[in-house]
């Protein structure tokens, strides 16, 4: 068996939410890449009680509930998110990360936190 060097730089942009025990929605490189455009700055933070399912959309800075998408340094963005986690009655006691769904129809990025686990294994949207 011959060995094969990897030579690979980096991170894959796999899309991936972490919910945080500190109140906020972490979005990986991958995911604020399908959620918007390089000149996206703001999100609305939407919820569907019966799914359990947190909707986040593009929009403008002036559009009604409009939250800042602070990006990080290395890639990713932050949404502080802990006002409308209580609004919600959403319990982010514990940290919860996996993979988000991109909803066509309502131009949204849509994660699951009905079970904790991975987004994309709950009701499409």
């Amino acid at each position: 068996m011959a060995f094969e060097l990897f030579a690979g730089k980096g991170r894959g942009y796999k899309p991936t939410v972490t919910v945080t025990t500190s109140g906020s929605i972490g979005l990986s490189k991958g995911a604020q890449r399908i959620l918007c455009p390089p000149d996206c700055k703001f999100v609305q933070l939407l919820y569907d009680v019966e799914r359990k399912h947190i909707g986040v959309k593009p929009c403008s800075e002036s559009a009604e509930g409009a939250r800042k998408l602070r990006e990080r340094r290395g890639g990713g963005a932050d949404i502080a998110a802990k006002p409308f986690f209580h609004w919600a009655g959403v319990d982010y006691s514990r940290s919860m990360k996996g993979t988000p769904v991109w909803d066509d129809d309502a131009a949204m990025l849509v994660i699951s936190i009905a079970t904790g686990d991975d987004p994309a294994s709950a009701p499409q949207v």
